[in-house]
């Protein structure tokens, strides 16, 4: 259309008119979308993870769409991505909230390797983080099941320690210990406490999506702190964030102890589906529609707790949404793409990802019927 406007515009008109209109066009070029058809592969040489910065950006000015470097690749055993986190070793681990009890270890160019917890200590797991002394922390949504209510481990944090044989070191529920509304009163409180504009409102302890408690985000921030990112509720159009401290944590201490610090931050109407450190201390959010009723698109920012966060930039037509990060570089990082709800479409008996449950109806379950489509990750770079 700004092609059709430039052809068009009468010859001798003046600068100043000419100034919004071509600021219009600038704003609305397409976004970056993967290639049509495009085969699963390897990460392209060219990506530009040590590209030089870009130019600044005017002030309200919105940033492009991230730029997508080469092909969507292929994880054979995950479905849906819930979370991830860089090891000590530099690889990839990867938790997929359809496979309880287990963790996929991944590097660009090998397949990942599916380990194994000793028991399902969590369940629905939506966030991992990796800890300075390469201690796994796994997290689910410590919500209650939309379902039946329940909460059980979904409401449980855990940390694992010594892969690939990875064995229990913590496993606790006293962030959200149990099904009752009230069970989640004292965490709402001690967020409010640690910030005073972060206050929840009563109906996060029930089930209603897009209002309901909800954690998808598990990132670790160094000096004893690890950071949830909440998706839902927003509190004034703002998404909270929260820190704990591990040791306290540990220790079964009041939760006013236990959570150190919250904040509400400004991600444009969004939650957050995932945080994780840079590579230069700060933390990048993956963020996204609180609501499956909801339709702001998804977008990625930059933030050091304490400060503003810095959008970086708005999510690529990925096909599925991005709910895991890693950063891969300063100027780069993957996303893992929840696709549960494309492999579930056209389920039929026997076929791929097929089970029944327990009153025989048909769903998804990651990996049955001898599948060959599975989700990917996806290489983008600002």
């Amino acid at each position: 259309m700004c092609d059709t406007v430039r052809r068009t515009l009468p010859r001798g008109i003046s600068l100043v008119l000419l100034l919004p209109i071509i600021f219009a066009c600038a704003s609305t070029e397409p976004e970056a979308s993967l290639p049509d058809g495009a085969d699963p592969g390897t990460r392209p040489a060219g990506a530009r993870a040590d590209a030089a910065a870009p130019p600044a950006r005017r002030i309200g000015e919105l940033p492009p769409a991230l730029q997508v470097d080469g092909a969507p690749i292929l994880l054979p055993g995950l479905c849906e991505p819930s979370g991830a986190a860089r090891a000590v070793d530099g690889g990839i681990l990867i938790v997929d909230d359809d496979l309880d009890g287990n963790v996929f270890a991944w590097s660009p160019g090998t397949p990942p390797v599916r380990q194994s917890f000793p028991a399902v200590d969590v369940k629905d797991a939506e966030g991992l983080a990796v800890d300075d002394e390469g201690g796994l922390w796994v997290s689910g949504g410590l919500g209650r099941s939309r379902h039946k209510g329940k909460v059980g481990k979904r409401g449980a944090v855990a940390r694992y320690v010594g892969g690939p044989e990875w064995t229990l070191d913590l496993a606790t529920v006293e962030l959200r210990p149990g099904r009752q509304p009230d069970a989640l009163a004292p965490l709402m409180a001690a967020i409010h406490a640690a910030c005073p504009e972060c206050r929840l409102p009563s109906d996060a302890s029930g089930m209603e999506e897009g209002h309901a408690f909800d954690v998808e985000g598990l990132g670790w921030a160094g000096a004893g702190r690890l950071l949830f990112g909440l998706r839902a509720p927003l509190v004034a159009e703002r998404a909270i964030v929260f820190a704990a401290d591990p040791a306290a944590l540990r220790a079964r201490a009041p939760l006013t102890d236990v959570v150190t610090a919250a904040w509400a931050l400004d991600l444009g109407g969004r939650g957050v589906r995932d945080l994780g450190p840079g590579t230069d201390g700060a933390m990048l959010l993956l963020v996204g529609a609180h609501s499956n009723r909801e339709t702001p698109g998804g977008a990625l920012y930059r933030w050091r707790p304490g400060t503003a966060v810095e959008p970086l930039g708005t999510m690529p037509r990925l096909g599925a949404p991005a709910e895991a990060i890693v950063a891969d570089g300063p100027r780069a990082a993957w996303l893992f793409l929840d696709e549960g709800k494309r492999l579930a479409e056209g389920l039929r008996p026997r076929g791929p990802h097929a089970a029944k449950d327990e009153n025989g109806r048909l769903e998804l379950r990651c990996g049955a019927g001898r599948p060959t489509d599975w989700a990917h990750a996806v290489h983008v770079s600002w």
